[in-house]
């Protein structure tokens, strides 16, 4: 596998979450107001914000912190990176002085309803992603529809179970076939890629996820795509497994050609549906709804460039599909405890949509 050097975002703009207007950059010359996140543990109360010599301070309250900052553009990159940072929100005010401490999934919970404050507008065809994160975004569009702060959507769910959830919720369901244009969708991820926010999903582990090909058909379908993850599925290098499909007939060969094309790099292991993995994934293979067996090629390295990975997989026959999912997203909704932030290679456009 060659080397390359990894995009860089090329921008960082730190920015405190709502209530907070308006917001000056002391290294640009622009305002921008975030008005679409809701914040039911922030207090209410305005922070008026003055730039001093390329920091923010605040006038008040004093128990929330935050700062803003835009570092320049690296390298003349089109990439950039949204990141709204907020110190000291992971707590709310309670009897005078008292805070009350947020579990990390109550981060993921927090970025999975914002993600659907920012993204989600009445009137929009919506791609239902799988996981923990996911279906608390759906569980939140039935609040906000049974609510009335959002009408008139169209959903269509990657999996049973995001089907499920969005049935309980009382979210409207349809089919792909039925709507093939979304206007966005949202999903959990293995790991996103800093920078390109190339992703990985499929891997074991994630309950109700049924087609990896159906599941990425969603996403490409989708106007944006959102990915909800936790700070320790940011990373720098993508790493570990990558979900492989392939055909049932002469798999063998297939999984060893694979095996040869990584070797020193990476294992092949065939996934079964029940039991220990190992090589030959057992006598009870995973089969997909496809009618495919899935193998992990599981990298003992960082991949150094994903993009040569799904061009070598591709080139395979045998291979009909993978869990790497390339220049599709438009942004990552990153769960931590300073808050979501939203990360995106479109610096732009997201910017631009915020003002």
């Amino acid at each position: 596998m060659c080397c390359c050097n990894l995009i860089s975002p090329c921008a960082v703009l730190t920015m405190a979450l709502p209530h907070f207007s308006p917001l000056a950059l002391p290294s640009a010359t622009a305002t921008a107001t975030l008005q679409h996140f809701r914040e039911p543990f922030l207090d209410a109360n305005p922070v008026c914000l003055a730039p001093t010599f390329g920091r923010v301070v605040k006038s008040s309250p004093p128990q929330v912190r935050s700062e803003l900052r835009a570092s320049a553009f690296l390298r003349g990159s089109g990439e950039g990176l949204l990141d709204q940072r907020r110190v000291g929100v992971g707590a709310r005010r309670m009897d005078g002085s008292a805070l009350e401490v947020h579990s990390a999934a109550n981060y993921l919970k927090d970025a999975a309803r914002q993600t659907v404050d920012y993204f989600v507008k009445s009137g929009m065809s919506v791609g239902l992603g799988t996981g923990h994160a996911s279906g608390m975004a759906i569980a939140y569009i039935g609040e906000r529809l049974r609510d009335g702060t959002l009408r008139d959507i169209i959903c269509v769910p990657m999996s049973s179970a995001s089907a499920a959830a969005a049935a309980q919720a009382g979210v409207p369901l349809t089919t792909f076939e039925d709507q093939p244009q979304l206007d966005v969708a949202f999903d959990d991820a293995d790991m996103v890629q800093e920078g390109t926010l190339f992703a990985v999903i499929g891997r074991k582990g994630v309950e109700g996820r049924q087609s990896i090909l159906k599941e990425k058909a969603i996403m490409q379908a989708a106007k944006q795509l959102v990915f909800i993850i936790d700070e320790k599925q940011f990373v720098g290098k993508l790493e570990g497994a990558v979900p492989v499909l392939i055909q049932q007939e002469d798999w063998l060969d297939v999984a060893e050609e694979i095996d040869d094309m990584f070797l020193g790099d990476a294992e092949v292991w065939r996934r079964p549906s029940f039991g220990e993995a190992g090589p030959l994934g057992g006598d009870n293979p995973l089969i997909t709804p496809e009618g495919h067996f899935l193998l992990d090629v599981i990298f003992t390295t960082p991949i150094t460039t994903a993009a040569d990975v799904v061009e070598n997989l591709e080139t395979v026959p045998g291979v009909m599909g993978h869990g790497l999912v390339m220049d599709v997203a438009y942004a990552a909704a990153v769960a931590s405890p300073t808050g979501m932030k939203l990360r995106t290679s479109l610096f732009k456009t997201a910017f631009t949509a915020m003002e």
